[in-house]
């Protein structure tokens, strides 16, 4: 039997997992790209403004793909922008209620998902592979290259 490399199993169960979100969401006409900028934005605007650099930064994509995303999701009414009032240069990212809906959405899903894995294996079983997975991402972490 060949060996499988663990990079190639994660790597293929994060792509399943990704089509299967995103199928969902083009039913309600918003991109994986959309539905992860989304996500950051409620997760980081909870205690810090979020700007466009900051998605950038997030997704790794270019200024001009950013500004693109950035005017779908105010066009689509997912957010609104917020001039600063210490620098007019600066607008934060706010998601409407519209965008909070997409993001409990994308929750339910990835819940949805998880639970029927949960279904067909054992709890110790998935408590050891969650536990797995945290340490893998640890070691990854504490060995990253970054372009900083």
């Amino acid at each position: 039997m060949k060996r499988k490399r663990v990079g190639q199993s994660l790597f293929a169960i994060g792509n399943k997992l990704r089509r299967n979100i995103n199928k969902e969401h083009q039913i309600h006409g918003i991109s994986g790209g959309q539905s992860r900028a989304l996500n950051f934005i409620y997760r980081i605007g909870t205690h810090k403004d979020v700007f466009q650099k900051d998605i950038e930064r997030f997704l790794s994509i270019r200024s001009s793909s950013a500004t693109e995303l950035v005017k779908s999701l105010v066009k689509e009414g997912f957010i609104t922008k917020e001039t600063l009032k210490t620098d007019k240069r600066m607008k934060k990212l706010i998601l409407t209620d519209k965008g909070i809906e997409v993001v409990k959405n994308t929750h339910q899903i990835l819940d949805s998902i998880e639970e029927s894995l949960k279904n067909e294996v054992s709890k110790e079983t998935f408590d050891q592979f969650i536990e797995t997975l945290s340490i893998f991402e640890k070691i990854i972490d504490s060995k990253r290259i970054t372009d900083d």
